[in-house]
């Protein structure tokens, strides 16, 4: 809404603090010029990426340490009670997750913002799931005028196996960015390897 509120732009593009641009300035405008949506979709459930359909089923309580065990034991009592029926609140919504990264055009977020304004109820059922942020936009767009020009969101990340959270990015990971024809990478530890933006900048984005 404050992105919204500071005027019109073509696109909104969510980054954090730890991600940087991993591209040329020009490559990136080149492609929003073919007029997709960039978002990482996947119909539910999909396991493979983190987005089993319990994430729907039961209550969730976020927190800034979940692993902390009083946090912990409420979320595992919270999964012991049942939710409302998703399927009756989300209607003819297809409930789709991914990463919450994401590069929209404003047709596209005005037709969240004004979704979310004709149904209360879908946004409260998600205020009370598991990282609504990675299921939400992605769900609202199903059915969408706006479905059928999604690509792939444009962040580059790299795992490690049975990792929980993307790797902390090094000077060996440039090979990997510059491969992926991404435009945008996380995340990055400033501190652990200072040098890294440079040669980012002068390696990929010239």
């Amino acid at each position: 809404m404050e992105a919204k509120a500071s005027g019109s732009h073509d696109y909104f593009v969510l980054l954090s603090g730890s991600d940087y641009p991993i591209r040329p300035t020009d490559n990136l405008l080149a492609e929003l010029q073919t007029g997709h949506e960039y978002i990482n979709r996947h119909k539910m459930p999909a396991d493979h990426v983190g987005k089993p359909i319990s994430r729907l089923k039961h209550p969730y309580r976020a927190s800034k340490n979940p692993d902390r065990f009083p946090d912990k034991a409420l979320n595992a009592l919270l999964r012991l009670i049942p939710m409302s029926d998703y399927r009756r609140v989300l209607g003819n919504l297809d409930p789709h997750g991914g990463s919450q990264w994401w590069c929209l055009s404003e047709p596209c977020i005005d037709y969240i913002l004004k979704t979310m304004d004709d149904r209360p109820e879908v946004v409260k059922f998600f205020t009370r799931i598991k990282i609504p942020d990675e299921i939400m936009f992605h769900t609202l767009l199903s059915r969408s005028p706006f479905e059928e020009r999604v690509k792939p969101a444009m962040m580059f990340t790299a795992w490690e196996p049975g990792g929980r959270s993307p790797c902390t990015l090094r000077a060996d990971h440039v090979p990997q960015m510059r491969a992926s024809g991404k435009q945008f990478a996380r995340k990055f530890d400033l501190d652990g390897d200072p040098g890294l933006f440079d040669l980012i900048d002068n390696q990929l984005r010239r």
